[in-house]
């Protein structure tokens, strides 16, 4: 660097000027053998020669001190990486800093003292120096900006990726939520859809066989029996369950458990089992030959009204008639 290079010729034109005598001042004499030291590249040894002189209050030997934190320390500083001004940079910037404050506290020191060897040479090679490292700092801080600007960049893109990723979760959530409820509604309709086919007045309303469910539901309603012990409320409550199915066509099958005539009218009945209960038809017309035929243990399907005559049966029926036998 040009500037430094004024310092090194200071340097030597000072070995040059000053000659040796036995009534040299010491600080002049130890100013001289500092210079030697420094060019022999002695330099710590010529700094603690330059410290002492500059103590007994020597100008010359502060622009020393100042000359040689730029020549022996400033110089050999170098960033960690020179290629990165957002990472290699960090340490030097103080490193540089501190050494140029120093130089420039020594020379501040040897103007007060008077110095008049060069000194405004090597001030103007610590204010290029200082120029320079402000154009670094200046570097290194944009880089530090762009670099924080990029993760900053970075840093939304994963956000709104986040956000994204949250929202596309919740819409998937969702829309398992939404199919759940719809697959549960469909489920519960289609449950209603099998209970109300099943049901009683579905069976007996469209003249089909009534399921499992519906037998065991007339078989409930016409043997209910309310025992509130209230009379006139359990007559009432008695009289609308039974209601709900007297006289209504049913269509069901069982199977043959007895075959007989009715003692005063003389009248086929017929006691069927089926899984939830018992029936006592009688078939209004069917001759005793016709009966004669129907074995126990044959199923037959069959259709009659719903009587309220007492049985001993789960059901009774009457004006029965045989659809199919199997």
């Amino acid at each position: 660097m040009k500037c430094i290079k004024h310092i090194v010729v200071a340097v030597v034109g000072a070995v040059c000027l000053v000659g040796c005598s036995d009534k040299m001042p010491k600080d002049v004499r130890l100013l001289q053998e500092g210079y030697t030291l420094e060019m022999r590249s002695e330099y710590d040894k010529a700094r603690e020669k330059y410290a002492e002189a500059a103590s007994m209050g020597n100008a010359d030997a502060l622009k020393q001190l100042g000359d040689l934190m730029i020549l022996n320390e400033y110089v050999l500083l170098s960033p960690e990486n020179a290629s990165d001004y957002a990472n290699g940079y960090d340490t030097w910037l103080v490193q540089a800093r501190q050494t140029l404050a120093k130089a420039g506290n020594f020379y501040d020191k040897a103007k007060m003292a008077g110095c008049t060897n060069q000194l405004d040479a090597s001030i103007e090679t610590l204010a290029a120096l200082t120029a320079k490292l402000s154009e670094t700092e200046d570097k290194v801080n944009r880089a530090k900006e762009r670099k924080r600007q990029e993760e900053l960049r970075i840093q939304e893109e994963e956000r709104q990726a986040e956000l994204r990723r949250q929202e596309e979760l919740r819409r998937k959530q969702e829309e398992k939520k939404r199919l759940a409820e719809e697959a549960a509604r469909r489920a519960q309709a289609e449950e209603e859809e099998r209970r109300r086919k099943e049901s009683p007045e579905y069976c007996i309303e469209n003249g089909i066989l009534l399921s499992d469910a519906a037998f065991a539901e007339i078989v409930r309603v016409v043997n209910y029996s309310s025992d509130t012990g209230n009379k006139l409320y359990d007559r009432q409550k008695d009289a609308e369950e039974h209601a709900r199915f007297r006289g209504k066509r049913l269509v069901l099958r069982g199977t043959v458990d007895t075959v007989e005539t009715t003692f005063f009218t003389d009248e086929v009945k017929i006691i069927l089992s089926r899984k939830g209960g018992t029936i006592s038809a009688r078939f209004d017309g069917m001759s005793k030959n016709d009966a004669a035929s129907i074995r126990r243990g044959t199923i037959l399907e069959i259709e009659g009204k719903v009587s309220d005559r007492p049985v001993l049966s789960s059901i009774a029926m009457d004006y029965c008639r045989i659809r199919i036998k199997f």
